[in-house]
């Protein structure tokens, strides 16, 4: 081999790893979310429960008038993950992920329950003896489903309902203020 011919592959080795980096990099690339409060437009966070004025940024949890919230939920093995523990009352949409590798499904129960306390029966929670006020079929590992509803102000609990899931820990406490 020539030594022409070894900088030459020296040369284009170093290119491919620059380039797969550059690739890497760029999946990994900011989202912008850096998990600080909104602010308003004059750099000041609105009070807690103050409605923001035209222009403005909400605060963590609240929803402008008039405006659906959704809230992004992770379903695996065995774990609901809510990307937000509350929201404000009125249209909601969740939209829900299975992340897991298995097939899940989704509800949402208004109670003022603890989420491991939930009435059973066949390995699953009794939905007989609870207030589902939302739900989403069985649904496959990769897939989204999105379950929009109108939720009054309380305490709920988002949970996997498929035989054994709920026991195994895929439930979430969820608030609507």
């Amino acid at each position: 081999m020539s030594i022409l011919s070894f900088v030459r592959s020296r040369i284009f080795v170093a290119l491919l790893v620059l380039g797969v980096a550059l690739i890497v990099a760029a999946a990994c690339g900011d989202d912008d979310d850096d998990g600080e409060t909104p602010v308003d437009a004059v750099g000041e966070t609105p009070p807690a429960g103050e409605t923001p004025a035209v222009g403005e940024t909400p605060a963590a949890g609240e929803t402008p008038a008039g405006a659906a919230t959704t809230v992004d939920v992770g379903l695996e093995e065995f774990a609901v993950n809510p990307a937000q523990d509350a929201a404000g009352a009125g249209a909601l949409t969740f939209s829900v992920s299975n992340d897991g590798t298995i097939v899940h499904n989704f509800r949402v129960i208004k109670t003022d329950l603890a989420p491991d306390a939930l009435p059973t029966a066949n390995a699953q929670a009794d939905e007989s003896q609870l207030d589902v006020v939302a739900s989403a079929p069985e649904f496959n590992a990769g897939e989204t489903q999105e379950v929009s509803v109108d939720l009054d102000p309380g305490s709920y609990v988002l949970i996997c309902n498929i035989a054994g899931h709920y026991d195994l820990g895929m439930r979430a406490a969820f608030t609507v203020e």
